[in-house]
C-alpha cells in the first residue's frame, strides 16, 4: 500500500521504492526470513523466532508476541479473513484471536517437522507442504494428508500457489506443475 515492494534475505529486509532501496536491519540475520502482506497494507516479517508487524500507515517493525513454542519460522500467511498463519520447525499454527493455535497434525502425534508454502483454496481450505508429511490440507478442524492420494505424487509440492481464479498450483522438483480448480463453497 506504501508503493513499495519488500524482499527478504539472510542479510536482512530491503524495502524498494522507485529506485531508491532502504535496508532495514533486523536482529538474527543468520537465519532466512519470511513475510506476508495483509488486505490493509500490514507487513508480517518473521525471521528465526521473532515476528514483527510494520502498520500500513508506515514505521519501524514492532515485535509481535508469540506462544513459546512457536520457534525458528519457516512461513507466515495471511488468508481473505486475514488470519495469520505462522508455521516453523514444530509445525503450523494459525490465529485466533489474539493468541496462535497449533493445528492437528494428519497423524495425531505432535509436530516433528516445518512447514512451508502455505494458500488457500477457494473452498476455505488452507494448503500447505511440511518435512516429513508433503502436502496437506486443513479444513474444518482438521489436517488431511494429500501426498500420494487424490492424483497428487508422493512427495511433497516445492511451490504452492493460488491464481486469480482461484485456481491452485502446484510445483514438483522433477520439473512438473499441476493445477487444482475447486468450487468456491463458501
Amino acid at each position: 500500500r506504501d508503493g513499495a515492494i519488500w524482499v527478504g534475505t539472510n542479510g536482512g529486509l530491503d524495502r524498494f521504492r522507485g529506485a531508491a532501496v532502504e535496508r532495514v536491519a533486523l536482529p538474527d540475520l543468520d537465519t532466512g526470513v519470511t513475510m506476508a502482506s495483509s488486505a490493509t497494507g500490514e507487513l508480517w516479517v518473521a525471521a528465526r523466532n521473532i515476528v514483527y508487524r510494520r502498520p500500513a500507515e508506515g514505521g519501524p517493525l514492532k515485535p509481535v508476541p508469540v506462544r513459546g513454542q512457536m520457534e525458528t519460522f519457516t512461513a507466515v500467511f495471511i488468508d481473505s479473513q486475514q488470519r495469520r498463519w505462522m508455521a516453523g520447525r514444530n509445525g503450523p499454527w494459525r490465529q485466533e484471536g489474539d493468541q496462535f493455535v497449533q493445528l492437528p497434525s494428519p497423524d495425531g502425534v505432535p509436530w516433528h517437522a516445518a512447514a512451508f508454502e502455505f494458500t488457500e483454496a477457494a473452498d476455505g481450505a488452507i494448503w500447505f507442504n511440511a518435512h516429513r508429511y508433503g502436502l496437506l490440507r486443513y479444513a474444518d478442524g482438521k489436517t488431511e494428508w494429500m501426498s500420494g492420494r487424490k492424483g497428487f505424487p508422493q512427495g511433497g509440492a516445492d511451490a504452492i500457489g493460488t491464481d486469480a481464479r482461484k485456481r491452485l498450483w502446484f510445483g514438483y522438483g522433477d520439473g512438473s506443475l499441476r493445477r487444482l480448480q475447486l468450487a468456491d463453497r463458501r
